[in-house]
């Protein structure tokens, strides 16, 4: 057993295990269950929910006690008024209350969902974007490492004809502060792939170092024509969530217009009394500003 262990970690320890390589479709695919996106769902699905209970009527209030106790002997059959009492109260909003909250709240739940719809494309943007970004600096980083290759080269043989006595010093130093200057480039492509790799990492949530990206043959996407942005523009979800923004304002506009009425409440109550006949009562309330 410690004989595998040891040639697992040997294996690990010289990269035998490559990351496979994130093309273009797992990128877009592993961005799709962006937190982001679920977190935009779950907003949206809570949002549709309490939709359905803005427009249903408010709980109903169950009341229990007793009445007419006469203090000291607190005895239920003593006094004739003595019950015990069970009542109920509903209270009921003024018209069009419930239908303008249930209509506001729909109309957000819509816009969440549209929102959510523009958090998806633009997640899928950035990460294209940052995946065609991680494939160029790879490729400007492999013509780096070429034209290091060449010119540590060309300083070599630099070095040999100075040395032999048929080139020049001046040759030898310009040859190597070309190679240098090559060096600091490579240097500078390799940051930059790095950074370009962390972002397209922390995208997809996978570690920095797993991010390989395949050689894929370099095309551009056609131009996009007036038909197209024109379509794009009416159907964009950004905004059909500002549209429908509004409408819930209005909604909210029209219930505090119905809010006005006063609201209504209605009650009924049973009151059992000891060796007498049980009483029932009814009522109904509003609200006076």
């Amino acid at each position: 057993m410690r004989m595998w262990i040891a040639a697992l970690a040997a294996l690990a320890a010289a990269g035998a295990w490559a990351a496979q390589p994130l093309d273009l479709a797992t990128t877009l695919a592993r961005v799709a269950t962006h937190p982001a996106v679920a977190r935009m769902q779950h907003l949206a699905a809570a949002e549709d929910a309490r939709a359905i209970a803005a427009g249903t009527l408010p709980n109903p209030r169950l009341t229990l006690g007793a009445m007419s106790l006469p203090v000291g002997s607190w005895a239920l059959g003593q006094e004739p008024m003595t019950q015990l009492v069970v009542g109920w109260v509903q209270q009921i909003p003024a018209p069009g209350v419930l239908a303008a909250s249930r209509k506001a709240r729909k109309a957000r739940a819509r816009a969440l969902a549209q929102q959510t719809l523009a958090v998806r494309l633009a997640l899928a943007a950035d990460a294209y974007a940052a995946w065609w970004r991680v494939r160029a600096q790879e490729a400007a980083l492999a013509a780096a490492k070429r034209r290091v290759n060449a010119l540590a080269q060309a300083a070599q043989a630099a070095l040999a004809r100075y040395k032999a006595g048929f080139g020049l010093q001046q040759d030898l130093w310009l040859a190597e502060v070309a190679l240098e200057e090559a060096r600091a480039q490579e240097n500078r492509v390799q940051a930059e792939l790095a950074k370009a790799k962390a972002a397209l990492a922390a995208l997809v949530d996978l570690p920095a170092s797993e991010i390989a990206v395949p050689e894929v043959p370099w095309r551009l996407p056609p131009a996009p024509t007036k038909k197209w942005l024109a379509a794009f523009a009416t159907s964009s979800p950004v905004l059909a969530a500002a549209s429908m923004q509004l409408e819930a304002a209005q909604a909210e506009a029209d219930r505090a217009v119905a809010a006005r009425l006063p609201d209504l409440q209605l009650g009924l109550s049973y009151g059992a009394r000891r060796g007498r006949r049980d009483l029932a009562s009814a009522w109904i309330g509003i609200e006076v500003p």
